[in-house]
């Protein structure tokens, strides 16, 4: 899945960073890498727990993939990103200290990342602490979006077209659980169980080889029946169903929430907004079966 080096050898990156524990993500992510490809335009985001040299030299590295094809690299005078690439053995520009603007290829990419991890959150309902999730579900779906014929996941594999499903963040399937965090089930038993999409695992250079990310609809229902022992798993599988003439919907929350909210059931038990969904559970809002699926962060996914 060779590409010329015309096609994704330069690229530019620059930090999000989260201010306070509130913003954590899911997993206790504290900072997140935004790389893109300054002629293909493909995006990607790495959520990581550090700033350091370490971890943006591990983003790099997966990002360029099994074929060191990158030759040009661009970004502000951080000094972790500098030695990330100084180790790479990359060509290295640089931006004017204290003029942001003069990288505003990667302060657009990391706007851009934001905005779209944002709207997909809101959309979904899910709590802001899984941005990370929402953040790469944003940037893949950005690099499948086809621009005069071409994407740019479709120029860097130009010889592997992919061939999943494409599905806005959150959205209602069915899974095949997988056999290390999935349950034992009977053997009369369904095969397969609702759960909600939110991404697609790559491989590295940004490869799909057919894997997605999901969470089991009945975990979340576990937060309202036990929100002190609920824990949320989130499954890679190879297998999930979705009938695209059924339109999408999204069982996550009806309104996305930023504060915990004090609700009352019928038995007078309390509930709220824990482990990062509003527990009012309702089906909608449903997407209409003819949804186009896009990378437009102002349309969440949709238009």
């Amino acid at each position: 899945d060779d590409a010329a080096d015309d096609d994704f050898g330069g690229i530019t990156a620059d930090h999000v960073i989260v201010s306070d524990e509130i913003d954590n993500a899911i997993d206790g992510e504290k900072a997140g890498l935004v790389i893109k490809c300054r002629s293909s335009k493909r995006l990607d985001l790495y959520p990581t727990k550090t700033k350091s040299s370490a971890d943006a030299e591990d983003a790099f590295v997966d990002f360029e993939g099994p074929h060191k094809s990158m030759n040009y690299f661009y970004a502000d005078d951080s000094p972790e990103l500098t030695a990330a690439a100084k180790s790479r053995g990359w060509v290295r520009g640089s931006s004017t200290p204290g003029r942001p603007e003069t990288n505003g290829v990667a302060e657009n990419a990391v706007r851009q990342v934001i905005e779209g991890a944002r709207t997909a959150l809101e959309h979904a309902g899910f709590a802001p602490k899984w941005w990370a999730y929402a953040g790469k579900h944003f940037c893949f779906a950005h690099n499948l979006t086809e621009h005069n014929g071409k994407s740019a996941y479709s120029i860097r594999h130009p010889d592997n077209p992919f061939g999943g499903y494409k599905l806005p963040f959150g959205c209602l399937i069915d899974f095949k659980p997988s056999p290390v965090k999935g349950k034992v089930v009977a053997k009369f038993a369904p095969r397969s169980v609702p759960g909600l999409f939110i991404g697609w695992h790559l491989q590295p250079g940004g490869f799909f080889k057919g894997d997605y990310w999901v969470i089991s609809l009945e975990d979340m229902k576990t937060l309202i029946t036990k929100p002190k022992n609920a824990r949320i798993f989130v499954q890679r599988v190879k297998e999930i169903f979705h009938n695209a003439d059924d339109g999408f919907e999204f069982p996550g929350v009806e309104v996305f929430v930023r504060v915990v909210t004090q609700v009352q059931d019928d038995a007078g038990a309390a509930l709220g907004a824990v482990d990062g969904f509003h527990l009012e559970l309702p089906r909608a809002p449903t997407a209409p079966a003819n949804t186009v699926f896009c990378a437009d962060a102002s349309a969440a996914g949709f238009h």
